[in-house]
């Protein structure tokens, strides 16, 4: 048995703007230095992948994903393309079966021979009279409609390989469209499956087992990580891969990494996660994580890292980043003894942020600071924030010493200050550090504030 996975691959299967040509062609060869074997072509957005399926693509995307292919067979990395037909796809109609063909071939004939379907993200019942009339459930008429694909692609294709994307594509591992899809496809057709939710958490063997006894074959995990769509859009995922159970690749096909909006952070990502892929048993979460920042990063290790950590919120670390908890915790602590430590606390984080985002914006590779950059400049306002947090509750006590108009007014001053730059934090578009990070602010506001009517009074 392998050490390894069979499908080590990347699905640009997210919402939103998708990839440049040229940002695919990076990640392919990227891809292939790092031991990846599969890109699936399927963005969301692109209306002939899903809304407007049954029409073709025209000459001049076609020559353009032929690159990808010629790279992709340079590179050893298989390239596939993925058709999204499942909201308005008649399973009984010949039409559509020979639509969905006609397009495909389109690829074929570029030297495409891993094909995809996706069905996810539609109604979970049949929709069309004619189906209704025709099959008894949902996944019958999938397994019907695309056993027909399959069967006519394979007479066209040499060595070819089908991958599903079904409906009920996460949640429990039994339940009867598993049973019935994986009863009636084609056993040659691999299935996938992006664990317990959307975005799991966790993946493990026991669920891998399960999902695969269901489905009466070897799944394949869609994992819905480092993505950054939906409700993510304001997150960057830096955080290393984690809770991915390291024997998964006895009991699964692989894994499809679908990645971030964002192409070349999420080659950040794909780096990591290559260490697992290619060698699961002996991957260190810690160490493979430093190992990837060194390689992005080298002038600016620690100072990445810093930045990293403040990033490592997501669907499968849905807590605040630990350096954040550790910070606030510490504050706190002293904030109640000694609030000048507090506040020197404070102002020292304050000062190593404002240092790595300079040598960040200098040292880090263009490409990818331009995908981060947003996130950067909101490192950068936690900085002054920390720094105007310092600055007020180191003020505020001095009222209590003496009460002096020009004391209060200092502190009316701090008070608008860190107002103006929280504001600020909620007015931007990314999200990093976490709610308590966002909180905590407003909470000395307050305090403050009741410390100027109290004085006043």
């Amino acid at each position: 048995m392998s050490d390894s996975f069979e499908y080590k691959g990347v699905v640009e299967g997210f919402y939103g703007k998708p990839w440049t040509f040229k940002e695919r062609q990076d990640i392919i060869k990227f891809m292939g230095k790092t031991g990846y074997n599969i890109y699936i072509y399927g963005p969301k957005a692109d209306e002939l992948h899903r809304d407007s399926w049954r029409e073709k693509y025209d000459d001049e995307f076609i020559n353009e994903f032929k690159k990808l292919v010629d790279i992709g067979k340079e590179y050893d990395v298989d390239v596939s393309i993925a058709v999204s037909p499942g909201l308005s796809l008649i399973h009984s109609s010949e039409d559509d079966l020979n639509a969905l063909y006609e397009k495909y071939m389109q690829f074929v004939n570029i030297g495409v021979n891993t094909i995809s379907l996706f069905l996810d993200d539609i109604p979970w019942k049949l929709q069309h009279e004619e189906d209704i009339k025709n099959y008894e459930c949902l996944a019958q008429a999938q397994a019907d409609f695309t056993n027909k694909i399959y069967e006519k692609l394979q007479k066209k294709v040499e060595n070819l390989k089908f991958i599903l994307c079904p409906t009920e594509y996460w949640g429990k591992p039994h339940v009867e469209y598993h049973e019935v899809l994986g009863e009636k496809l084609n056993r040659k057709i691999d299935l996938m499956w992006t664990g317990p939710k959307v975005c799991s958490e966790y993946l493990t063997v026991d669920d891998a087992i399960n999902v695969s006894k269901s489905f009466k074959r070897k799944i394949l995990y869609w994992d819905n990580y480092p993505v950054n769509d939906s409700v993510m859009v304001p997150e960057m995922h830096l955080d290393g891969y984690i809770k991915r159970d390291k024997k998964l690749y006895k009991y699964s096909k692989g894994i499809i990494i679908n990645p971030m909006n964002q192409a070349y952070a999420s080659i950040f990502s794909l780096k990591n996660i290559s260490y697992y892929l290619n060698n699961p048993e002996k991957y260190d979460e810690k160490k493979h994580w430093l190992k990837t920042i060194k390689y992005f990063a080298p002038e600016i290790c620690e100072e990445f890292q810093h930045f990293a950590k403040y990033n490592t919120k997501s669907p499968i670390n849905d807590k605040d980043p630990e350096i954040i908890t550790n910070l606030i915790s510490e504050f706190e602590y002293l904030y109640h003894k000694d609030v000048e430590k507090a506040s020197l606390l404070l102002k020292n984080e304050s000062e190593k942020i404002e240092n790595n985002y300079q040598k960040i914006k200098k040292y880090l590779d263009k490409n990818l600071l331009k995908d981060i950059e947003k996130w950067l400049e909101e490192y950068r306002t936690i900085s002054q924030m920390l720094n105007a947090l310092s600055t007020l509750v180191s003020s505020y006590y001095e009222i209590f010493e003496n009460a002096k108009i020009e004391n209060m007014n200092k502190v009316k001053s701090n008070i608008k200050n860190l107002e103006d730059i929280t504001l600020k934090m909620v007015q931007e578009e990314t999200f990093i550090g976490g709610i308590e990070l966002i909180k905590t602010p407003l909470k000395y506001l307050k305090y403050a504030k009741g410390f100027i009517k109290l004085v006043e009074y």
